[in-house]
């Protein structure tokens, strides 16, 4: 009896070092690398980079006639598409820089923009008084290009990256000067001016992401005499963008 109690401990006891042994190699420790820029590399924001998505865009413009220190002011709303590509590098301390070119594409619009209060200078300018409301409007651009420099700091805890960008954009419209029905006068403006924009965007997988960002054009100014009176037309843009992004890592390339 007492053989078989020694018999049998010795079999309980190969089966539990025999489990043990199976537990350890099933189960091999894992070393997890948590450093900084183990983070970055895991949130890569670098590669070639297609955006696309929608266009909020505020067009203001002022017009103005002869010498007047007053003008007329108002502005056109766009809601339009955006299309995008960019290379982008990352670099170590979690900063990144890019080369963006977009393209804005919007609905065509018109507005209407009085310059009655003006109908004094006019008339002053023209020698002679002319009847009839002095109106105008400006008829927008469709397209608008842009190309710029951007500059990101990434936020890995947040599989995300704040940006700032520095580029041109261009600028554009048509308004037209009325008397009454008879028109007075067309001045355009078409410019490449400087942008500034500010957004952030945030991953959402290895190969898509989304941003959200605005940026703000200065103003273009267009004269050109007409009736013997130079009239003048002030135009400036301001965009606020949210697109989708398609990355190929660089390690794809």
């Amino acid at each position: 009896m007492k053989s078989l109690s020694y018999f049998f401990a010795l079999c309980v006891f190969g089966v539990l070092a025999e489990k043990s042994d199976n537990d350890a190699s099933s189960d091999p420790t894992v070393y997890v690398d948590i450093s900084k820029s183990a983070r970055e590399d895991a949130v890569s924001f670098g590669g070639a980079r297609g955006l696309f998505g929608a266009d909020l865009a505020f067009q203001d413009f002022d017009a103005s006639v002869g010498n007047a220190s007053n003008s007329t002011k108002n502005n056109v709303n766009l809601l339009g598409v955006c299309l995008g590509m960019e290379y982008a590098k990352a670099f170590r301390k979690g900063f990144l820089v890019a080369v963006d070119v977009g393209m804005d594409v919007s609905k065509k619009a018109k507005k209407d923009g009085s310059w009655s209060a003006l109908n004094s200078e006019y008339e002053t300018q023209r020698g002679v008084a002319h009847p009839g409301s002095r109106t105008g409007k400006l008829d927008s651009d469709t397209v608008s290009l842009n190309v710029a420099v951007k500059g990101g700091y990434l936020l890995p805890t947040y599989n995300s990256m704040m940006f700032l960008k520095l580029g041109v954009s261009k600028v554009g419209g048509t308004y037209s000067y009325k008397q009454g029905n008879n028109k007075v006068c067309d001045v355009k403006v078409s410019a490449y001016v400087p942008s500034l924009g500010l957004g952030i965007e945030r991953k959402i997988n290895k190969k898509w992401g989304a941003s959200l960002e605005a940026n703000l054009s200065l103003k273009k100014t267009s004269k050109k005499n007409c009736d013997n009176v130079e009239h003048k037309v002030k135009i400036g843009r301001t965009d606020i963008k949210l697109m989708a992004i398609y990355s190929v890592p660089l390690s794809e390339q």
